[in-house]
C-alpha cells in the first residue's frame, strides 16, 4: 500500500482545501491551472491508491504528450501554490496542499497548517524575536568614560 501524504486522515479536508483553491480570486483568469486542480480533485476523491502520473492526469493525450503536458502544468502549480499561500486569502484555510516532491512526482500532500509550517521551516503568521516589541530595548547602554583630573 502506498503512503498516503495525509489524504489517508484528511481526505475530505484536502479535497475542500483543494476547492477552495480552484474558487480563490488568486487563480481569476488561469483556466489551466483551474483544470488542473480539478483533475486532482477528481483523483483525490476517486480514494485511489495509485501513483499519478501524467496519463493520469491528461487521459486524453497520448502518454509522451501527457507526460511532458503534466510536466509542464504541475511546475507552474508548484509555484502558484508557493504563492497562494502567501497571500491574505491563501493564509485563512486551515490546511495546506503541497508536492510531496520537489520534482518528478504528481502527487499532492495534504497536512494542517501547524504541522506544514513545522515540517518546512515556514512561519509567515509568527513574529520574530526582531519584530515583538517585548524584546526590544528603549535605550541603547552605553559606557561613559570620563576623563581624570
Amino acid at each position: 500500500m502506498a503512503e498516503f501524504y495525509g489524504w489517508d486522515i484528511y481526505r475530505e479536508e484536502g479535497i475542500k482545501e483543494l476547492k477552495r483553491i480552484r474558487r480563490s480570486k488568486f487563480l481569476a483568469g488561469k483556466q489551466a491551472m483551474v483544470d488542473l486542480i480539478d483533475r486532482y480533485i477528481k483523483f483525490y476523491e476517486s480514494e485511489k491508491d495509485d501513483q499519478i502520473m501524467g496519463k493520469t492526469l491528461y487521459s486524453e493525450l497520448d502518454i509522451e504528450e501527457a507526460n511532458n503536458h503534466a510536466s509542464k502544468k504541475t511546475k507552474e502549480l508548484r509555484e502558484i501554490l508557493k504563492s497562494f499561500y502567501n497571500t491574505k486569502e491563501g493564509k485563512k484555510g486551515d490546511f495546506r496542499i503541497y508536492f510531496i516532491a520537489e520534482k518528478r512526482n504528481y502527487r499532492l500532500g495534504v497536512m494542517t497548517k501547524e504541522d506544514y509550517y513545522a515540517s518546512f521551516g515556514e512561519y509567515p503568521d509568527v513574529i520574530s524575536y526582531n519584530e515583538n516589541s517585548f524584546f526590544k530595548i528603549k535605550y541603547r547602554p552605553f559606557i561613559l568614560i570620563c576623563p581624570q583630573k
